[in-house]
């Protein structure tokens, strides 16, 4: 059951981006069942739905990238991908949170390539791939589609002084975009102070940060001007920045759709329960889901409207899937 928190409160500056979320409007505490695996995840990948199964890809695992699973019941469906230089295997790694869906299937950065992965045949296959070349210069993580023909990636280059790089389909022709922000007295390098979570949604021609040590959210356009700069103050405030202790309040693990950004926030969350963001492509405040269970992954199925979570960085409950009922009013 939900209830209605107090209204979200807005402090805007004349003429400025400048704002301020002291809470969100709507609570909805979920509560999640499980389904025992029968072989743990041992590591921390990515989860998604495509083609209306579940895929966890388990980046540690060098025989079996990617596991497919039932929606229904979450019963193991098939896997596949390996590492090795056949034309359905992997020369080494995909890059971490580059996984686009692609029709039935999805893409991800295997570098110099876009590779193209389906089911055809009753097997996980290569379909197809492309060779793009200058991102790689430029560290693709982040690697988000925020415009036809239009990515966006972390820029990885020390050179260049500032947040982001946008790129075209071939990785060419970059934009430098957002100066570094001054938040703290940075003593390192700033990609991994102002280390960030970039959700983008092509259609309105933006992407949404979540910076992952501070309470922090920008709204950028397709062009790479900031629209906001959010702080988010909640009465357990996220302590200072911290260059030792390292603290996240936002954790690299989100979900979007047409609608809303999902992303998992440590601001003053219950250490026994994971509480999960809902933002709207305006970057406006939704809700806040709290799952009674912690997990360190999510994503979700529109088909079943529901939630599906792992914690796979747990040594007693890595061999789970828990999965809950979305409530109703996130689809009106």
């Amino acid at each position: 059951m939900w209830k209605l928190l107090p209204i979200v409160c807005f402090f805007l500056t004349a003429c400025s981006t400048k704002q301020a979320v002291k809470s969100f409007p709507r609570l909805e505490n979920l509560q999640v069942n499980e389904v025992i695996l029968s072989e743990p995840l041992l590591t921390a990948g990515s989860m998604f739905i495509t083609d209306g199964y579940l895929v966890i890809h388990q980046s540690g695992i060098e025989d079996m990238y990617f596991k497919y699973y039932s929606l229904d019941d979450l019963s193991f469906v098939l896997g596949g991908i390996q590492r090795g230089r056949g034309p359905d295997e992997f020369v080494r790694q995909p890059v971490s949170r580059s996984f686009i869906r692609e029709g039935s299937g999805f893409s991800c950065l295997i570098p110099p390539f876009r590779k193209y992965v389906n089911i055809e045949d009753g097997r996980l296959k290569v379909v197809g791939q492309t060779e793009i070349g200058g991102i790689f210069n430029f560290g693709p993580n982040n690697h988000s589609k925020v415009a036809e023909d239009l990515y966006c990636v972390s820029n990885a280059d020390p050179s260049q002084p500032y947040e982001f790089v946008l790129f075209d389909k071939d990785g060419e022709n970059p934009k430098y975009v957002s100066s570094y922000p001054s938040w703290a007295n940075a003593d390192e390098y700033e990609l991994f102070t102002y280390r960030c979570l970039v959700a983008a949604n092509p259609d309105r021609k933006r992407f949404i940060v979540f910076y992952g040590f501070f309470a922090r959210v920008r709204l950028f356009d397709s062009d790479g001007n900031r629209l906001k700069d959010i702080s988010v103050e909640f009465p357990s405030r996220f302590p200072q920045y911290d260059p030792e202790v390292k603290k996240l309040a936002y954790a690299p693990i989100f979900f979007q759709d047409d609608k809303y950004v999902y992303v998992i926030s440590y601001i003053g969350g219950a250490t026994d329960a994971t509480e999960i963001q809902v933002w709207n492509w305006d970057a406006e405040p939704v809700a806040v889901l709290r799952l009674n269970e912690r997990c360190t992954q999510f994503t979700i199925s529109h088909e079943k409207r529901r939630l599906y979570a792992t914690n796979p960085r747990s040594d007693t409950d890595n061999d789970k899937i828990h999965w809950c009922d979305l409530p109703d009013w996130l689809y009106d």
